[in-house]
C-alpha cells in the first residue's frame, strides 16, 4: 500500500537537512553555480600586500600594555604607557608632618603575550608634560618623562596567572607589586603646598607617570595592565598605622604607546601585527572576468579564506580579524556584510582559518559601485593586545550565485 510521508516529519527533513542557517537553500546549488578563486592560481583578480602601519589611536584603551617581544618572521615591539593617577578622595589630611613607611604600586595583569619566564625590568618616570582625557591620542606620540630624583626601577619575573592576597583581602588579585617610596614621599610633601584638596590642584602638579622597559631588556613578553580595575593603585603607608591610596581608575587619562621595527623586508609575508604593526592590503586589480561571469546573475554567498600559520604557544595568532574596504581617499569603511551580525561576518579563528562573509560587498564591487577596490585585513583590539598572525600565501574566495 501506497503511504505519504507524515507533514511533521517533511518539515523535520527540510529543517535538519540543512546544518548552517547561513548555507539554507545552497546546499542544493550545482557546482556549475559556483565559483572558486585562489590567490596563488595564475589568473587570480586580487593581489596582496603586506604594509607597516604608521600608528593606532591609543587614547583612554582598556589595557595598558608593557613589555618587549620580538620575533624573527615580524616585527620587533616595545611597549609602554602613560596615565595620571587620582586622588580618591577631596580634602586629603595625611595629619602634621606625615612620616612615610612606605608606598605600593599595584597593577593588575589582564593578560599577556610572549615568554613570561624572562626576567623583566622596568622604569617608571613622572610626566613631565600633562595628557588629557579628552585629547586624542596616537600610538606613536611622544610624551615627555623625566627620572625621579632616585631613578625609579623594579626587575620582576611576570606572574599574570598567579593570584595575590594583598592587606586583608581574601579574594586575590593576578597583580604586580613593588616599592615606589619615591612617589610617595613626593605626595606626603605635597600637602605642605596645598595640593592635595582634590585634583584640579594635584595632577597640575603631579601630571602623572609614565612606564617602560628598560633600555636594555632582552625580548620577553608583553604585558596587560587593567588600570580601570580597583585593585590598580598606590597606596601609601604612613604614621605607622594610616594608609592612602590613589587610583588610575576610568577617569584618569592613559595612552598606550608602541615602538615598532620599521625595517623588516616585508615583500614574501602575509601577516597581520597588533600595536600598529602590520595589516594585509587585498586588491581587486581586474574585475573583467568576473564581471563577465556574473553578469545578470544574483550573488548568493560570496566566503573569503584567510589561513593562519606557524602559531607557538608563545606566539599565538589572533582569535579574531576584521575586514574592512578602502575608499578613494584612503579611509576605512565597515562592510555592509556586517550590519548582518558578526556570526554571519565571521572572522573568528576556527580549524585555523578567519572566513568572512563578504556576499553584499561582492556584489556591490562586481557592478562597479566602489571606486576603490581594496580591502584591509586587520587586527581585532590592535590597541590593546600584541597578538600577531602569519597567513599562507593561498587565500581562496568562494562565489556561490543564481542565475536568471
Amino acid at each position: 500500500m501506497k503511504q505519504s510521508i507524515p507533514f511533521f516529519w517533511l518539515c523535520a527533513l527540510i529543517l535538519f537537512s540543512c546544518t548552517d542557517p547561513q548555507i539554507i537553500g545552497l546546499e542544493i546549488q550545482p557546482d556549475s553555480d559556483r565559483i572558486t578563486i585562489s590567490s596563488i592560481d595564475e589568473n587570480s583578480p586580487f593581489s596582496m600586500a603586506t604594509k607597516k602601519v604608521d600608528s593606532v589611536r591609543s587614547g583612554q584603551i582598556l589595557y595598558a600594555l608593557l613589555g618587549n617581544y620580538e620575533s624573527t618572521n615580524l616585527l620587533d615591539a616595545k611597549a609602554s604607557f602613560s596615565t595620571h593617577l587620582r586622588l580618591s578622595d577631596n580634602s586629603v589630611d595625611f595629619g602634621a608632618n606625615p612620616v612615610l613607611d612606605s608606598a605600593i604600586i599595584t597593577l593588575a595583569y589582564a593578560g599577556y603575550y610572549g615568554d613570561t619566564s624572562v626576567e623583566m625590568t622596568i622604569q617608571v618616570q613622572q610626566l613631565t608634560q600633562e595628557i588629557y582625557d579628552t585629547t586624542t591620542y596616537y600610538s606613536n606620540d611622544i610624551i615627555s618623562a623625566s627620572p625621579f630624583s632616585t631613578p625609579l626601577e623594579h626587575t620582576f619575573y611576570p606572574t599574570p596567572n598567579t593570584l595575590r592576597y594583598i592587606d586583608s583581602d581574601t579574594v586575590g588579585l593576578r597583580a604586580l607589586s613593588f616599592n615606589v617610596n619615591q612617589i610617595g614621599q613626593l605626595v606626603l610633601d605635597a600637602q605642605a603646598i596645598d595640593l592635595v584638596d582634590n585634583d584640579n590642584g594635584f595632577i597640575p602638579f603631579f601630571k602623572g607617570l609614565q612606564f617602560s622597559v628598560s633600555a636594555n631588556q632582552p625580548s620577553s613578553s608583553i604585558l596587560y595592565f587593567n588600570l580601570i580595575n580597583g585593585g590598580s593603585k598606590l597606596t601609601i603607608y604612613y604614621n605607622d598605622s594610616l594608609s592612602y591610596d590613589l587610583l588610575f581608575s576610568a577617569a584618569a587619562a592613559r595612552v598606550n604607546h608602541f615602538d615598532m621595527q620599521d625595517d623588516l623586508n616585508l615583500q614574501n609575508i602575509l601577516a597581520v601585527q597588533s600595536m600598529a604593526g602590520l595589516e594585509l592590503r587585498l586588491d581587486f586589480n581586474d574585475l573583467t572576468s568576473l564581471q563577465q561571469t556574473l553578469s545578470n546573475k544574483a550573488i548568493n554567498q560570496a566566503l573569503i579564506t584567510f589561513t593562519e600559520q606557524n602559531s607557538t604557544d608563545l606566539s599565538p595568532s589572533h582569535s579574531n580579524l576584521s575586514l574592512v574596504r578602502l575608499d578613494s581617499s584612503g579611509t576605512k569603511y565597515f562592510l555592509e556584510d556586517i550590519t548582518e551580525g558578526q556570526t554571519h561576518f565571521g572572522g573568528e579563528l576556527e580549524d585555523n582559518k578567519y572566513t568572512f562573509n563578504i556576499t553584499k560587498y561582492m556584489q556591490r564591487l562586481v557592478q562597479g559601485d566602489y571606486q576603490n577596490n581594496a580591502l584591509i585585513l586587520v587586527p581585532t583590539g590592535e590597541s590593546v593586545n600584541a597578538s600577531r598572525t602569519e597567513l599562507n600565501q593561498n587565500i581562496e574566495l568562494n562565489i556561490i550565485y543564481t542565475e536568471f
